[in-house]
């Protein structure tokens, strides 16, 4: 066609000396120029028709659907803006422009602009037809085909084939810059995670630059979010992402992995959705402020920093919300998310996983912004739509995600105890029998070695040891082990390992020896980041029970441990700003070496580096033992050796008057184990004047004294007195305060004497009791959870995923009442559970392969394990029946009784239990959606399982011809058990594919009217030619 040819109404013509369509419409009815016409073809009729009888080309560019790929064969200039217009929500491809030069060239163009935007076009139909074999004499070509190198080009691989184009784009996110630094507020469960409006808001932002229009609308569609990106503050963030021009669809992937996609294109509805804000709420419906709403989602694991707190007040509901302006739209964005979280009833850790549209319209939130930065926000939890001046959000998901486990912010039980600090421990008459027999049977057993007299014991007294065989009596059963194989005394001496050397009975009074110890110094410690030395060359360490317990202070711990077993030096002098050094003296465990134990001279420069290295508040706790048990004599005896001198306590007490060291107390057992606690005092015998203030919960003028007085610069200690016959938190408020800087010359004292002992002021620390007179501190020790014999329980897996969890916790229903069953329009049943089933539902959730939001929002998110119960209702009837979760329990309160079915005589209550579930599908599957009919053939699939087996009772008693798949021969020879009617031609095998070709054949080839599958892939495809006519499946 010539460029004046043009289509008018779906017929071509000629009109050389017209200049547009409407003069060629005039000539055309005044019966000009119709020589030009094709009579012998078209009728004149014909063309008069289509002029009078005209149809518009933008009401059938209207009926072409969005996203389509529209190509024009002959373009003509008049109609290339009406089309372009009309067609702007599609790729618009034109074959041969107007005015080309070259309409080949045209034609390639188009068909490779068709080809990027998704189209897979044959183009081998553009060469002539190769008919093969070729000729021989036929040259080849394969030699003249180079690559070229000489330029890249962006190949997109699946899935990222659709979200393909032309170039990869990309955004470096700096976090340590201002533009982004505010995005580490957004901190869930302990960790910075990319915000869900930050991907968005970078794909807007590309829009906006490519448009040149700052305020451009936008709407997203399907958005994806596929992973989260979590935020290292000091490393740069790239953001790559690929948009389609044809589908509007984008793709964002950050190091080569897809995070988030979705569509986003400018929205065709002009009108933005409405928006209604109602002030007016439910009188129970509480009005929380901005502390209340974050207090609450801290609890949930979101520790949102200021710049993501952005909700000013909002309804408990989370109905409404006044949300204010932050000065980014990311933080903005993401605060209206948060009246969802408020809605949930349940409190789950939850995290955007899809948001079925987003629409955003800069002019007009920015307009409202002008007026007041403070919006507000609407949430309809019927139509899940978010929405303000602007920010229109429906469709959103969130998706539970599981909680990091913190031991430090898991509840606990714990006991609070007066502890002396200076006391002698005292064990029961049956702790110290023990270990007298345990003491007095090693030494039997050792006189026996050395003798050579190798005869087992017979003493019924020894038997608690030979039947409790662990760590604690691991020295005896080394002897009696080494007595069966007649070993020489000294050969079993140099075979005992580390483990065998620790004597259980020196370790009764460890946790007050040493782990009340170390609570004591690090109450006096205000540093979180801790140095600690130990020196002990014993195999028992310490410093995981000072990591576990400074753990519990919020307290970074570096150890160093010492001697190393390369270097023997006593204390690193290089350090200046140890915390506090531990030292344990061999004498804590078996001695078997006189000159394994520190001398005096020793000791004399142990302590010398200890006080260099230490800072001015720094401890040194030590570890020893005042005398040898019998055991250790006898040893020390038949080895011709002279019993070693235990006086580390002596040469400490004389070596103190040459140090700056002062003794804070001195504990001691009935073993002879000793911890002494010294402090480094620099000024030696000074006591700062103590100010005191009396503290009292009526009145509260005395904390404006403590504001004056830490606000003069003075070295004085300040000390705030509490009575302990009075209830006070006086020592919570010292640990508070001693942790903000300055602070640290703050003591408390809770005592009934009006007077500061000397004693106390001399040992100047953080936290004093006296009780009748003796110094001590309170210790606070964490019990085991406490068990009892309870009625109403459930049983649930405390942690999702660990099945070793699994606990019995007591039921919310504990207080209902017989009474309350009587009440008028109470449609509560209490059901005592006597069976209730494990279904393969259970597994999954139990495992943590199924969400928590698989079940309804009910808020309590407790005993989820069970729906399929059996037992008797609080009026003696036996009933079984389904129940959304929490069966597994001994009691239940049933709210819905359309459910509960009451339970023949003739059946027990165990079989009752395995009823309700599966015959309750079998019903709906096949009667009232299969609607199956008497003498039918049927194929069930599993039919050994629990649906399985009811099915085929089912169908045997309509009277239907019965097919089933089975896995194994047992499982076939078991159904055949249960029903005799099944013959060897009626089951299929599972496994693979062939029952298609054996169903056909004992069909006759009409396959079976009905089919419960479980099956998928191929196999799902062969069950369904298994269908005869009208069948259902």
């Amino acid at each position: 066609m010539s460029e004046n040819d043009i289509v008018i109404s779906g017929i071509s013509g000629r009109y050389p000396e017209c200049d547009n369509v409407e003069e060629f419409w005039q000539k055309l009815i005044s019966g000009q120029e119709l020589s030009s016409i094709d009579e012998q073809r078209w009728p004149i009729e014909f063309y008069i028709n289509n002029v009078i009888s005209t149809i518009s080309l933008e009401d059938v560019i209207q009926n072409i659907p969005e996203d389509a790929c529209v190509v024009e064969i002959s373009q003509h200039p008049m109609l290339v803006p009406l089309i372009e217009k009309s067609l702007n929500q599609c790729l618009y491809v034109k074959m041969i422009n107007a005015n080309s030069e070259n309409e080949v060239v045209d034609i390639l163009n188009a068909i490779g602009e068709i080809y990027i935007s998704g189209q897979n076009l044959e183009i081998e139909n553009l060469y002539p037809k190769v008919k093969y074999p070729v000729s021989r004499e036929t040259a080849s070509l394969s030699h003249l085909i180079k690559w070229d190198h000489s330029h890249s080009y962006f190949v997109a691989k699946f899935p990222d084939y659709f979200y393909s184009s032309k170039r990869i784009l990309a955004y470096d996110i700096d976090f340590m810059k201002n533009d982004a630094k505010f995005m580490v507020d957004h901190c869930i469960d302990g960790r910075s995670l990319f915000p869900a409006t930050a991907y968005l808001f970078y794909i807007w932002f590309h829009l906006a630059t490519e448009k040149n229009d700052e305020k451009i609308e936008v709407e997203f569609k399907n958005v994806t979010f596929h992973r989260a990106i979590i935020i290292q503050k000091d490393s740069i963030c790239t953001l790559e992402y690929t948009i389609n021009k044809a589908t509007k669809k984008f793709l964002l992937y950050e190091s080569g992995s897809p995070c988030v996609s979705g569509t986003i294109c400018e929205p065709k509805e002009k009108i933005f959705p409405t928006f209604d804000y109602s002030s007016d709420m439910d009188e129970k419906i509480l009005n929380l402020e901005t502390k209340d709403v974050y207090k609450e989602l801290r609890v949930r694991g979101y520790d949102y920093g200021s710049s993501f707190q952005g909700v000013v007040e909002a309804a408990s509901d989370g109905s409404r919300a006044r949300v204010k302006w932050t000065g980014n739209w990311i933080s903005f964005a993401d605060a209206m998310l948060h009246p969802y979280l408020l809605a949930s009833k349940n409190r789950n850790l939850c995290v955007p996983t899809f948001i079925e549209y987003l629409r955003y319209d800069p002019k007009e939130l920015f307009q409202a912004i002008e007026k007041e930065n403070i919006l507000n926000v609407s949430y309809d939890k019927y139509a899940n739509a978010v929405y303000t001046n602007g920010v229109f959000i429906k469709g959103l998901v969130m998706t539970p995600i599981s909680r990091r486990q913190d031991m430090n912010g898991l509840p606990c039980f714990e006991e609070v105890s007066f502890v002396p600090f200076d006391d002698h421990i005292e064990f029961n008459n049956e702790e110290v029998r023990i270990a007298e027999n345990y003491i007095n049977l090693c030494v039997r057993t050792i006189k026996r070695l050395d003798s050579k007299k190798y005869k087992i014991f017979e003493d019924r007294s020894i038997n608690m040891f030979d039947d409790t065989f662990n760590a604690n009596y691991s020295l005896y059963n080394k002897l009696k082990e080494a007595l069966k194989e007649k070993k020489q005394l000294d050969e079993l001496l140099r075979s005992l390992k580390d483990e065998d050397k620790q004597l259980y009975f020196l370790k009764l009074s460890y946790k007050e020896l040493i782990k009340d110890r170390i609570n004591t110094m690090l109450e006096n410690i205000t540093d979180r980041n801790l140095k600690v030395v130990e020196y002990n060359k014993t195999p028992s360490k310490i410093n995981n029970d000072v990591s576990e317990i400074a753990n519990k202070y919020g307290m970074k711990c570096e150890y160093i441990m010492l001697p190393t077993e390369k270097e023997e030096k006593s204390l690193p002098l290089n350090s200046t700003d140890v915390n506090f050094v531990i030292f344990k003296d061999s004498s804590a465990e078996l001695m078997l070496d006189e000159t394994s134990q520190m001398d005096k001279d020793q000791l004399r420069e142990f302590l010398a580096s200890t006080q260099t290295i230490l800072r001015t508040d720094g401890f040194l706790l030590c570890y020893y033992r005042r005398k040898l048990t019998n055991l250790e004599k006898e040893l020390f005896v038949l080895q011709n050796k002279s019993l070693p001198k235990l006086d580390f306590e002596q040469n400490l007490n004389s070596l103190l008057k040459e140090t700056k060291f002062k003794k804070i107390f001195t504990k001691s057992d009935h073993f002879g184990m000793v911890s002494v606690l010294l402090k480094k005092d620099e000024v030696k015998g000074i006591i700062y004047e103590p100010i005191v203030i009396e503290t009292q919960l009526q009145e509260y003028d005395w904390i404006e004294t403590i504001k004056n007085e830490l606000k003069i610069k003075q070295e004085n200690r300040i000390w705030l007195k509490a009575k302990e016959s009075e209830i006070s938190g006086v020592i919570g408020l010292t640990r508070c305060l001693r942790r903000e800087p300055g602070k640290e010359r703050i003591r408390c004292l809770i005592a009934d004497e009006d007077l500061i002992p000397l004693e106390v002021l001399e040992k100047d620390l953080a936290i004093n009791l006296i009780r009748n007179g003796t110094h001590g501190n309170y210790a606070i020790d964490t019990i085991g959870e406490e068990t009892k014999e309870i009625e109403h329980a459930f049983l649930d897996v405390k942690t999702k995923g660990d099945l070793t969890s699994f606990k019995w916790f007591e039921a919310p229903h504990k207080h209902y009442t017989p009474l309350q069953a009587h009440r008028p329009n109470n449609d509560h049943v209490l059901v005592h559970v006597y069976y209730a089933a494990l279904n393969f539902k259970d597994v999954m959730v139990a495992t943590g392969r199924i969400s928590t939001n698989a079940y309804p929002d009910d808020g309590s998110n407790i005993g989820n394990i069970g729906f399929e119960f059996s037992g008797i209702d609080e009026n003696g009837n036996r009933i079984c029946g389904c129940c959304l979760k929490n069966a597994m329990a001994t009691t239940m309160l049933l709210k819905n009784s359309d459910f509960v079915l009451p339970v023949p005589e003739n059946w027990t209550l165990e079989d009752a239990a395995t009823i309700p579930v599966v015959y309750a599908t079998v019903y709906y599957g096949l009667l009232i959606r299969a609607t199956l009919r008497a003498k039918e053939k049927v194929l069930i699939h599993a039919g050994s399982g629990g649906v399985g087996q009811a099915a085929i009772n089912v169908c045997l008693g309509m009277g239907c011809e019965v097919y089933t798949s089975v896995g194994t021969e047992e499982k076939k020879k078991f159904l055949q058990s249960l029903f005799p009617q099944l013959q060897d031609k009626h089951f299929v095998n599972s496994r693979d594919v062939n029952f298609e070709e054996h169903i056909l054949k004992e069909t006759s080839g009409k396959g079976v009217d009905v089919i419960l599958n479980s099956l998928a892939e191929e196999k799902l495809r062969s069950s369904i030619n298994c269908l005869a006519e009208f069948g259902r499946f």
